[in-house]
């Protein structure tokens, strides 16, 4: 087998293939990626058996032919060879020598039969989204996912796909995020998947935000595949229930404040200086016409803002996460934010003025 490829073609798709692959392995082939040559199209794939990435290369000529190869060397060779590199790449039994100008690399080759596929079935739901908007629907909500908890349907984004709708939440337990988008899906039923944390950030890294072009999304009970161009990523998905959360988005009874989102913002950075890996909480007052942000330490130290706002209810304290409320804030894309609070040490919301399809929940914490 021989082909020669441009550097500038074939490194993006070798640098997406590989986000996919662990670094440690048990089996060894998991850490290589697999290509394949046919009638013209080079295909490569990345995969550690949960998510993975296979991109078609079009009009590449050589003999037809597949292999695997070490995905982090691979990615080393192409990335360190210059821009306007020509790579030729020539199999001989299970050893693949990679050349290009005065450069020459011989690497060893696993049998590209053994190298693992994810198996898929009759995809059951199928819809078309915008790039740009699905995009937009993780980044306001992934940063809630939780990390490796026991309640396994945390660890990634709930996805309600209705007919007109989809509904992204996320959630560790802590705090929530949840935002919504139009869809006109090919189905008369509400499917709920859970997508998995690698598979959201691999999803993120796939789709351009600055592009109003289309992915196709499908999925069934075991998977969900989004398909962009010559791209497509396919993952398992999470077998779990995930919490019921509905109840705890109501805000008819909560004191609402609205505030300059950016001034909030710039407050609890501001505070957030003496906060450390143990104490995260902000203690926040509301009394009539005023907001106090105080976080202390252990050593006595404190750091304090106060804010002028327009309210006229009763005085409420409560202690929250002052992280949690900046990421909130940073996904809100209004120059205002409206924060609902239910009592003293009671759970808040965020939302953006005039809109209901996205909302921030962020439980209390001891202060």
């Amino acid at each position: 087998m021989n082909f020669v490829i441009d550097k500038e073609t074939i490194l993006p798709p070798v640098m997406l293939a590989t986000s996919v692959v662990e670094k440690k392995q048990t089996l060894p082939i998991l850490s290589n990626l697999y290509f394949r040559l046919e009638n013209g199209s080079l295909n490569i794939v990345g995969t550690d058996l949960e998510v993975e990435i296979s991109i078609t290369i079009r009009n590449v000529s050589g003999e037809d032919a597949s292999f695997t190869v070490s995905a982090a060397k691979i990615l080393d060779i192409v990335r360190k060879l210059p821009d306007t590199a020509s790579i030729v790449f020539d199999l001989d039994s299970n050893t693949l020598t990679v050349s290009s100008g005065s450069s020459r690399y011989r690497l060893r080759s696993l049998d590209a039969e053994d190298f693992p596929r994810i198996e898929t079935h009759h995809w059951q739901e199928r819809l078309k989204l915008q790039q740009n908007e699905m995009r937009s629907l993780l980044d306001r909500t992934a940063f809630s996912m939780a990390l490796n908890d026991v309640r396994f349907s945390l660890n990634g984004i709930l996805l309600e796909i209705q007919k007109n709708c989809i509904r992204a939440v996320a959630s560790n337990g802590h705090r929530l995020s949840r935002a919504e988008m139009d869809v006109d899906a090919e189905t008369d039923q509400e499917t709920k998947l859970i997508v998995p944390r690698k598979a959201v950030f691999e999803i993120s890294r796939l789709i351009d935000p600055n592009e109003e072009s289309e992915i196709t999304v499908s999925s069934n009970i075991h998977h969900l595949q989004m398909v962009r161009d010559q791209t497509v990523l396919t993952t398992k998905l999470i077998d779990s229930k995930y919490p019921e959360f509905s109840h705890s988005l109501q805000s008819d009874t909560a004191n609402k404040v609205t505030l300059n989102r950016k001034a909030l913002t710039d407050s609890l950075m501001r505070v957030s200086v003496l906060s450390d890996e143990k104490n995260k909480a902000a203690k926040v007052t509301l009394s009539p016409g005023r907001m106090n942000l105080c976080v202390k330490t252990l050593e006595q130290e404190e750091a304090v803002e106060e804010m002028d706002i327009e309210y006229e209810g009763e005085r409420v304290i409560s202690g929250y996460n002052v992280f949690y409320i900046i990421d909130a804030l940073n996904a809100i894309r209004t120059e205002s934010a409206e924060i609902y609070f239910h009592g003293n040490n009671g759970f808040c919301v965020l939302m953006e003025p005039g809109n209901a399809r996205a909302s921030w929940l962020i439980m209390p914490v001891k202060i």
